[in-house]
């Protein structure tokens, strides 16, 4: 008989694995993560961040609304001047796990418990892909609460969509590595649904980041772990590749129903026209570097390069590097690191010059993510420190203890919470109407007659904000992940101080940095607001033009007004007193569906970025539906690969 000492090295890790103190260690991970993140899943506290409440909450509202109302690809007409939600990647609509956002609880601790599994989900991954590794279950551990509670975890636990790509790395390692060990099918499909996975909650930069940074951490095993006992295997070795790179592949068809409809929205987004500026922002520096040990220790938005880590951790590291036993491995993660603080550094990255030429991650920004991979080699590094420590035995509970703790204080005092009663949208109705602005319960007094949505802007001094009306929140900054151009093109170009203007683009408040003696012709100035602050009385929604190319309305022709507004569109009734346009300050897309009286009607633009619909003579009344674009071939695709994934399952 043939001695086989992969296969001895396989049934001894399988024992290994089987051992009921691994598999308590491996239940400690989502158990310690509950404790860390207890106030919001308690209900007790909400995530109150940035993005988080800007848009991924609200939005999130939104669309489970839309499911309950059995609308399955909303419209969004409280963004701007509308928004195509169903195709917009981040709303992750087709990504299976954020079924559970529809339940029947308050918003805001359902996406608690959603961020929760997912940090659950990331830590178990770290975990098997350390004991993969042959760290024993503290040191994997210890790896697993590192990862999920570094810089990069926590400070992008605003960034929803991130925090479920990023979970998903580990898993997508593991699968790599344990396949060319053990080259079983099952792995394939692991491969495959993390990459469908990372693609569905509409992360392509991630999904990029973990496969490229996955395939060089196989290239750098097969050189550096031969010979050892975590050794890949020699048989069959571009097969295994090709396989893996077919299973990577296999994600992006199952993701298609995500892809074709968010490449659709890409091409009339802003990112379709990129610079090496906008791809290489938020990169890493020797500022951002500082962050690994405090994020006082640098200046900016530090989520986008957050890489806190922690003392103990960057000790436990080097203590691995210096006295670790498993050299081939340590420098195998040590070359990983390099790479991808190499990739990080996108100003001096000879790479990053192709970028703007190839499409499609000509839109991708945000080099410093590159920090996750950083991340989840050092936390690998600390568990094959922690494994050095071996006496006295009281130390390495002493230093996991140190580390945890280091870790919790950060990420405590990163993220702030608010109690959920001061968080709470305004009726359908009321943000429909876009009447409603409260924002939260402020700690201090208002002015009188100043309500909180009104503070809210005085406070910031923001120049003319729009209302994101999704929670009646008027902010200046309207986080648009994909900001099409047309809507671009009307908030840049038109002079916000005339109240026609402003009123065509449904834009309801302005604040005059510094003041203004007398309010702007058009405007109410706020009472208790000095003299900064001021609001359109009834903006202007639908008015009827001679030509979609006329700049100015003309009252002549009759009146229109909008009736009615919802997730699948818009309608609006007319009395022209001859052939005439109805324009809609909608944002116009080429899928748009026009109908007058119940009969197809060509719809056309209106000036900078409106919907023109041509309209006969007397009463009418105009509906404009929002078809998905692209749907059915990417729901093809979908299925086709659900179909290879299935059959490789049943495979294994």
């Amino acid at each position: 008989m043939r001695f086989q000492p992969g296969a001895i090295r396989m049934a001894a890790d399988a024992a290994d694995n089987r051992r009921p103190q691994a598999w308590s260690y491996a239940v400690a991970v989502p158990l310690v993560l509950a404790a860390m993140h207890w106030p919001a899943l308690a209900g007790r506290a909400i995530y109150f961040h940035n993005d988080l409440w800007q848009w991924f909450l609200p939005l999130h509202d939104f669309l489970r609304r839309e499911l309950w109302a059995g609308n399955r690809l909303p419209w969004c007409p409280l963004i701007g001047l509308g928004y195509p939600l169903a195709a917009e990647p981040q709303t992750g609509l087709w990504y299976p796990l954020n079924l559970l956002l529809g339940i029947p609880l308050p918003i805001g601790l359902v996406m608690s418990w959603l961020l929760w599994l997912h940090y659950a989900i990331a830590g178990l991954g770290v975990f098997a892909l350390a004991r993969l590794l042959r760290l024993p279950p503290p040191g994997a551990l210890l790896a697993a609460l590192i990862f999920t509670t570094t810089g990069f975890m926590v400070a992008h636990l605003h960034h929803v969509a991130i925090i479920t790509a990023a979970a998903w790395l580990p898993w997508a390692w593991f699968g790599l590595l344990a396949y060319r060990r053990q080259a079983r099918r099952g792995l394939l499909a692991l491969v495959a649904w993390c990459s469908a996975a990372q693609l569905l909650a509409g992360q392509p930069q991630l999904w990029l980041l973990t496969f490229v940074s996955g395939f060089v951490m196989l290239a750098l095993a097969e050189m550096l772990l031969r010979d050892t006992p975590l050794a890949l295997s020699r048989e069959r070795p571009r097969r295994d590749w090709l396989l893996l790179l077919a299973a990577a592949g296999l994600g992006l068809g199952v993701a298609g129903i995500t892809l074709l409809p968010a490449a659709s929205l890409y091409a009339l987004s802003e990112r379709s026209r990129p610079h090496l500026d906008f791809i290489t922002s938020y990169a890493l520096s020797r500022d951002s570097l500082k962050t690994l040990l405090g994020v006082r220790l640098a200046r900016g938005d530090y989520w986008e390069f957050e890489a806190f880590a922690g003392l103990s951790t960057l000790v436990l590291a080097a203590v691995a590097v210096v006295r670790g036993k498993a050299r081939a491995m340590l420098y195998l993660l040590c070359a990983l690191v390099l790479f991808a603080l190499f990739m990080g550094l996108a100003q001096v990255n000879p790479l990053y010059r192709l970028a703007p030429h190839i499409p499609l991650l000509s839109g991708m920004r945000c080099a410093g993510r590159w920090i996750v991979i950083v991340s989840l080699c050092l936390a690998l590094l600390a568990a094959y420190g922690l494994q050095v420590l071996s006496r006295p035995s009281w130390l390495r509970p002493l230093v996991v203890a140190i580390v945890v703790a280091e870790l919790t204080w950060f990420g405590a005092h990163y993220n702030p919470q608010a109690r959920p009663e001061l968080l709470q949208p305004p009726p359908q109705a009321a943000r429909l109407a876009g009447e409603a602005r409260l924002l939260t319960t402020l700690p201090y007094r208002l002015p009188e007659g100043l309500s909180q949505g009104d503070e809210f802007l005085l406070g910031r001094r923001l120049v003319v904000p729009n209302l994101n009306v999704m929670w009646g929140v008027p902010t200046g900054h309207l986080y648009m992940p994909l900001q099409l151009q047309d809507f671009a093109l009307v908030r840049d170009s038109v002079n916000w101080t005339r109240a026609d203007e402003a009123a065509a683009c449904g834009i309801g408040w302005q604040i005059v940095q510094g003041g203004r003696a007398a309010a702007p012709p058009g405007w109410e100035r706020i009472p208790g607001g000095g003299d900064a602050l001021y609001r359109l009385p009834q903006p202007r929604l639908a008015w009827l033009t001679s030509s979609p190319g006329a700049d100015e309305t003309d009252d002549t022709l009759g009146t229109a007004r909008l009736v009615q507004q919802s997730g699948r569109g818009l309608t609006l009734r007319c009395t022209a007193r001859r052939p005439a346009y109805v324009v809609v300050s909608v944002v116009w897309l080429p899928w748009w569906q026009a109908t007058v009286n119940g009969r197809p009607a060509p719809l056309e633009r209106a000036g900078k970025a409106f919907c023109a619909v041509p309209v006969p003579a007397g009463d009418s009344e105009i509906e404009l539906r929002y078809q998905q674009p692209r749907l059915r071939e990417g729901a093809c695709l979908t299925v086709g690969g659900l179909v290879l994934l299935a059959i490789l399952l049943l495979l294994a």
